[in-house]
């Protein structure tokens, strides 16, 4: 029977192709998200919010995100603030950010809006509560420029601050690795 098994075999290589081919062609299957990457800054030891960007001098520091402000010299265990300001290439519809882990509680604003939050984020420790999940932060439509400000608390983790990849785009492509 080795007619039959040949005919099997290739039976099999034609569906790989054309399975290939399927995903290849149609762009709505590939994630379209790009990471958040540079132009990262960090004042350790202050939760500032968007206006006291503008209103004070702040002593902001270029930091790597994503990663543990340990990497950056800064103690495992306190707090601080992350700015990061990016141009889209248009204005978008549909998008998100998402972040899929910061260690252990923050608060998130965008464009100066307060937009969401991990657990409880206070220095004093008494009253911090970290939470350990991510964070999907909804884009207005229309958008072209973002700015996020985002305030981050550490008594738990061995690594504090944006430790994952923060990413934009599709809301849709953002969530189909979860679900």
């Amino acid at each position: 029977m080795p007619g039959k098994n040949s005919f099997i075999s290739i039976l099999c290589f034609l569906f790989i192709c054309a399975s290939a081919y399927s995903q290849e062609t149609h762009p709505s299957t590939i994630n379209s998200a790009r990471s958040i990457d540079v132009g990262w800054t960090f004042v350790w030891g202050h939760l500032l919010t968007p206006s006291q960007y503008v209103n004070d001098t702040v002593r902001e520091k270029p930091i790597k995100v994503p990663g543990s402000w340990n990497d950056a010299g800064y103690e495992d265990y306190g707090f601080g603030t992350y700015k990061v300001t990016a141009q889209l290439p248009e204005k978008v519809v549909n998008y998100s950010i998402l972040f899929p882990q910061i260690n252990s509680a923050a608060k998130v604003w965008l464009n100066g809006k307060l937009m969401d939050q991990l657990g409880v984020c206070n220095p004093d420790r008494a009253k911090y509560r970290p939470e350990f999940r991510g964070l999907l932060i909804s884009i207005p439509d229309d958008t072209t420029t973002i700015e996020l400000v985002i305030q981050v608390i550490n008594y738990d983790f061995s690594r504090g601050g944006i430790t994952v990849q923060p990413v934009i785009g599709l809301t849709s492509s953002l969530l189909r690795p979860i679900n």
